[in-house]
């Protein structure tokens, strides 16, 4: 092996910062260089604790940095405080990424009770051998949710997943039952349009 092959493989060894690391560091940091506080600079993702130090991809030991500044700091030592601040800032960091994530475990369990009573019907009405008609998209919550927040009642969610079974010309139930909703929604946009018009509301 020759030192140029040596030496791409050493760089080849060292992984760039994905860009949605370099996003979160960023955003953390308020585009702003924490070393001399410009804003109005182009910003890039320095090591705290350089790599020839042993300075890790970590979001402790990443910090925004204007150009001049990343530049000139080469592979020195950093100040304490500054490295005090970054960990502290990580710290915020992961507690608010745990919050976050039991914000979405939260909402995910709302969804599941609130679509618990189509589920419940779609379980007793569909056969127990898998068959493709009753095949549903893998997206399926985010449709029946979407029904439900344009003001589709679920008793009438309900309604329309029962004629969907019943209809024997159905390819996919779902998707018929899709169909079936969607047309009752229209219905009811009418009904309110209606009433708007007559100035009953």
């Amino acid at each position: 092996m020759s030192m140029r092959d040596t030496a791409e493989s050493g760089n080849e060894r060292r992984k760039p910062i994905s860009r949605r690391l370099r996003f979160e560091i960023l955003r953390r940091d308020n585009n702003t260089c924490r070393y001399c506080h410009a804003t109005d600079a182009p910003l890039t993702i320095d090591h705290v604790v350089p790599v020839a130090l042993g300075g890790t991809d970590d979001p402790s030991n990443l910090v925004a940095a204007c150009k001049d500044c990343n530049g000139g700091k080469s592979s020195i030592a950093p100040d304490a405080a500054l490295v005090a601040q970054v960990d502290e800032d990580a710290v915020r960091w992961a507690a608010a990424m745990r919050m976050a994530v039991e914000q979405q475990r939260w909402d995910r369990r709302t969804l599941d009770n609130q679509l618990a009573p189509f589920v419940n019907l779609w379980e007793r009405l569909a056969p127990a051998d898998f068959e493709p008609r009753y095949g549903a998209p893998d997206d399926w919550r985010e449709r029946l949710t979407a029904l439900l927040k344009a003001g589709l009642p679920m008793e009438t969610l309900l309604e329309s997943l029962q004629i969907a079974f019943a209809a024997r010309n159905a390819d996919n139930v779902f998707w018929y039952m899709i169909g079936v909703a969607n047309n009752k929604l229209a219905d009811l946009n009418v009904r309110a349009r209606d009433l708007i018009e007559r100035g009953v509301v």
